[in-house]
């Protein structure tokens, strides 16, 4: 498992039928790894945070959409906004 785990996606331009749809709509595969990641947090207690971030794209299509990479974070201690990396321990006790 590598040291901090990254999961990828895309959102497209949602057609909408009304205004109460969203814009956008897509999804975030999440490795493995990252789930690992995640239970190790809630095993010790942590709270995890998932970090976003976008890229504008273009498909090969010619179709624009936004690139997603999500990354898990926990609230660094004694802080309400700073957010720091878990490492988690490499012991592979969850099954996958």
């Amino acid at each position: 498992m590598s040291k901090y785990p990254k999961s990828e996606g895309a959102m497209f331009a949602n057609k909408k039928s009304n205004d109460k749809q969203p814009d956008f709509r897509g999804k975030v595969e999440i490795t493995k790894d990252q789930i690992k990641m995640l239970i190790e947090m809630g095993k010790a207690g942590k709270e995890p945070v998932i970090q976003l971030a976008a890229w504008n794209r273009k498909s090969q299509a010619g179709q624009q959409y936004l690139y997603v990479s999500a990354e898990a974070y926990m609230k660094a201690e004694g802080s309400t906004q700073d957010l720091a990396r878990f490492a988690p321990d490499d012991d592979d006790d969850i099954p996958f």
